[in-house]
């Protein structure tokens, strides 16, 4: 029964989610687009999360308690509702199962490649499955996951509804009226849907409230190899890609220690980094939603999810006017950075909370976390060494918009490191490391499409020009 409760919990806003994204995607589902099924499914998660958990607000607005047949049977509506448009799209899905068995094969792939396709599906199954077991047999563990996000989740499944959490000044004056925990300026969502799953198990239980983020980390690999392939990436590159998202040490931790928002940001990051480009490629009113919708759910998941919004909005803007699109991130980084700099000259007592930033630069914690400790394997070696080799394919048409994502991202985290008290402004103690996490799979992807430019480039200034063959 348990078993039954958690397959419950985790399909009915996934189920909802997939079929908003097939109905915004209903042509290139029609089509049977490269990449586009892994996509939907992927997205579906995320999006499935987001209205599970806006149901929820609604829900507790108008005084409905939460229930698992109130949530669950809107769910069910929504999926109805959004499948009955595609019913003219029917026949293009019963080929579904025929080309997802060609995707876990490899067909048509040469046999020295379908050898490493197939090693590295059995390697993301492994590590999948390996961190769902940590989640469904570890207890909540993770400090911030119960002083921050479970302790708001706790307190809304035992009263069915939303309630206030307020500073300590205000929680003292409310006289029982609001709750406290470490973090209560901390948006609710995860919290949510960590309620949603307990609702739907009917108590309290750590093992049902972690497994949405290995689901997380599925949804994460599923979207990210259908989104390269959308935009044309061969499919055993994206697969690596995938391979080496999936196989970050910290990222993986974070998914394994369910309860932190990390994951989720660094998720809704890359999905709408991907977004973009499918955006930027194709100018589709599908994209341009997906895009935005990923945008605004990344400040409903973290504080910091405001400055990665910014920066898919400096993506946006490189996409959108291609040709001084960079030119105006590069103007708006730099008045940034000037910014920054007149804070930090400015006195201490200046507003509440205090906007002085201290300059106190920690570049070796920078160096050690990115380049000698094991968090990040060698993601930002191959970084650096694509920053260097093909730095004229970074800022080409193609890549411009991840890159301009990339770069506004590694200036948040500069940030961090120069001026670590700023991370204070939005109540958000985001260590380097967890703004790190966030950037890492878009700092992947990047680093991967920009090889592939490279490569090719290098491979056709190699190959032999064949002489014209001309009649004698």
């Amino acid at each position: 029964m348990d078993l039954i409760r958690l397959i419950a919990a985790l399909a009915l806003p996934w189920l909802a989610g997939a079929a908003l994204v097939a109905l915004v995607y209903r042509h290139d589902v029609a089509a049977g687009r490269d990449g586009t099924t892994c996509w939907i499914t992927g997205v579906g998660w995320f999006v499935g999360v987001m209205l599970v958990t806006l149901l929820m607000r609604l829900e507790s607005k108008v005084g409905i308690a939460f229930s698992g047949q109130s949530l669950g049977s809107v769910l069910v509506g929504l999926t109805v509702l959004f499948i009955l448009p595609m019913r003219a799209f029917v026949p293009a899905w019963r080929t579904a199962p025929r080309r997802a068995r060609d995707v876990l094969v490899g067909a048509g792939l040469p046999a020295s490649e379908r050898v490493v396709w197939i090693g590295l599906l059995a390697w993301i199954a492994a590590r999948l499955l390996m961190v769902l077991s940590e989640d469904v047999l570890r207890p909540l563990f993770p400090w911030e996951a119960w002083t921050v996000w479970a302790t708001k989740a706790k307190v809304f499944f035992a009263l069915g509804h939303i309630v206030p959490f307020a500073d300590a000044d205000a929680w003292q004056a409310a006289n029982g009226s609001a709750w406290f925990d470490a973090r209560p300026q901390s948006p609710i969502t995860l919290p949510l849907l960590q309620t949603w799953m307990a609702t739907m198990a009917g108590r309290w239980d750590d093992a049902f409230v972690a497994t949405p983020w290995s689901m997380a980390l599925l949804a994460l690999a599923l979207a990210t190899f259908g989104g390269l392939r959308r935009v044309g990436m061969p499919n055993i590159v994206s697969l690596v890609a995938v391979w080496l998202i999936v196989s970050l040490p910290l990222l993986d931790v974070n998914a394994a220690l369910a309860g932190y928002a990390d994951l989720f940001v660094a998720a809704f990051l890359v999905l709408g980094a991907l977004s973009l480009l499918q955006w930027q490629r194709e100018r589709s009113i599908a994209a341009a939603l997906q895009t935005l919708f990923l945008a605004v759910s990344l400040s409903l998941v973290k504080p910091s999810g405001v400055f990665w919004a910014a920066c898919l909005a400096a993506g946006g803007v490189v996409a959108g006017w291609p040709a001084r699109g960079m030119r105006i991130v590069a103007g708006g980084i730099g008045l940034a950075v000037f910014g920054a700099l007149v804070l930090s000259r400015t006195p201490q007592p200046l507003g509440d909370p205090t906007w002085h930033l201290e300059f106190a630069p920690d570049v070796q914690l920078a160096i050690d976390s990115a380049l000698l400790l094991g968090s990040w394997h060698l993601l930002w070696y191959g970084v650096v060494a694509m920053a260097l080799f093909g730095y004229r394919h970074a800022f080409s048409p193609a890549l411009a918009p991840l890159t301009a994502v990339a770069l506004c991202g590694l200036v948040y985290l500069l940030a961090l490191t120069v001026f670590p008290a700023a991370a204070s402004w939005l109540s958000d103690v985001n260590l380097l490391n967890q703004g790190a996490l966030q950037l890492a799979p878009v700092a992947t992807i990047w680093m991967i499409a920009v090889f592939q430019a490279w490569s090719s480039e290098w491979h056709a200034k190699r190959r032999p020009i064949r002489p014209a063959v001309t009649d004698a």
